[in-house]
């Protein structure tokens, strides 16, 4: 049985391996000349299992004004965004009810830590190099009490006092003055974009595995609600089953089938500077500004906001500049930030309800694994593992909260 994976990304690098563990044949395709050049080529670094707060949340109409306006530094909504942007948000807002908050959440919860176990597992199998740090941790800086309190409430984690976070190595600047923490000590990091040229490397070494880059899919061929085949500029395409695990790319790719994927793209940033030796080894979330730390070797990797501004990848000078002010405050021993190694924004695949699409389409062997959003990172080998198994056993998703059909 063969498999074609569309998607050189962590999720389609990371589902290629699962289906050979399993005995398929696999063969790659992406229409870059190498592996990571989408979300998984410069994103946050952490990977935070155990995150579970969904931006689909109760509270996110209040916040729409405002980011209209351009006055939320965290949350941008540009005129860009468009009709497309609209017809999504209003799905959006009606996933903001309590109980499907609490839904995306545990949904989100599972994946994480199953993706964690399975890391621990890769790594001792082939012991990759991607300035992996395991069980380093995650620490949540909050600035105000009301949002520590609830976070409390909500999430897994310890608690920090003030006092106790100064003994944390690493925290200075204004990061030292926050009221509290939360640190989740079995989170980790790891450069992305490393791993899929490592993972891409182990791929070529193993029997069954084919790739195609620099190879759009320029057609998907269809009978009698099968795929037959893909069209591309090195020759056409064929097998058993059929995978488009391309991020953002997904939508293009599905609607020429008549498959409208509920995909819109949130734009997010970062830049990367030399480390110093005052950097901090675990991984910083600050609360207030929705920014993230994140130690990679030599390296620290800045990373947030969340823009709807439509499908152009352009690089929005002000807030690369936002965040580089943020972190001279934040920790501002922490980095060289007068020499930017990095600037980069990706387009972030996101549903309604923040969770994946992983399962089968209304055609029989045409299958997705898209639109994990800001987590495609965290919950890719557990994705991955997901859709194996469903492949293995041709059965939908009707039954789990991923099904590729809910909306």
């Amino acid at each position: 049985m063969k498999v074609a994976v569309v998607g050189a990304g962590v999720i389609g690098l990371s589902s290629a391996w699962m289906l050979l563990q399993q005995g398929f044949e696999v063969e790659l395709l992406d229409q870059a000349t190498e592996p990571a050049t989408g979300c998984s080529h410069a994103n946050g670094g952490q990977l935070s299992y155990h995150y579970n707060s969904p931006i689909n949340q109760p509270g996110l109409l209040r916040q729409l004004p405002l980011a209209i306006l351009g006055k939320d530094p965290t949350l941008a909504i540009t005129h860009e965004a468009g009709f497309d942007f609209l017809c999504w948000g209003l799905k959006l807002l009606a996933c903001s009810r309590r109980a499907q908050t609490q839904k995306s959440s545990l949904a989100m919860q599972q994946l994480g830590i199953r993706s964690g176990e399975l890391m621990t597992s890769l790594q001792h199998q082939l012991g990759l190099s991607f300035d992996f740090r395991p069980a380093s941790g995650k620490l949540y800086l909050y600035f105000d009490q009301k949002n520590l309190s609830q976070a409390c409430d909500n999430a897994v984690g310890q608690q920090l006092s003030s006092k106790q976070l100064q003994d944390v190595p690493g925290i200075h600047g204004q990061a030292a003055n926050a009221i509290g923490a939360l640190i989740q000590r079995g989170d980790e990091s790891g450069d992305a974009a490393l791993f899929c040229q490592q993972m891409y490397t182990r791929l070529q070494q193993q029997q069954g595995f084919r790739s195609r880059l620099a190879s759009p899919v320029t057609d998907i061929r269809i009978a009698s609600g099968r795929v037959l085949g893909l069209s591309t500029p090195t020759g056409s395409v064929h097998a058993d089953h059929y995978l488009i695990a391309c991020g953002c790319s997904s939508v293009q790719l599905a609607r020429k089938v008549g498959i409208k994927l509920p995909i819109y793209p949130m734009k997010g940033y970062s830049l990367t500077v030399p480390a110093t030796d005052k950097c901090p080894d675990i991984s910083i979330t600050d609360t207030k500004r929705k920014i993230v730390y994140c130690r990679l070797g030599n390296r620290l990797r800045i990373a947030g906001v969340a823009e709807f501004s439509g499908w152009g990848s352009s690089i929005r000078s002000a807030a690369i500049n936002n965040m580089l002010s943020a972190a001279r405050q934040l920790l501002p021993e922490a980095g060289n930030y007068n020499q930017i190694l990095q600037q980069w924004c990706g387009l972030r695949p996101v549903t309604p309800d923040s969770l994946p699409l992983i399962g089968q389409t209304k055609i029989a062997n045409l299958w997705l694994n898209t639109g994990h959003g800001m987590l495609g990172w965290t919950h890719a080998l557990s994705s991955a593992e997901l859709i194996c198994q469903l492949i293995t056993s041709s059965i939908g998703t009707e039954d789990t909260p991923f099904n590729a059909q809910r909306f």
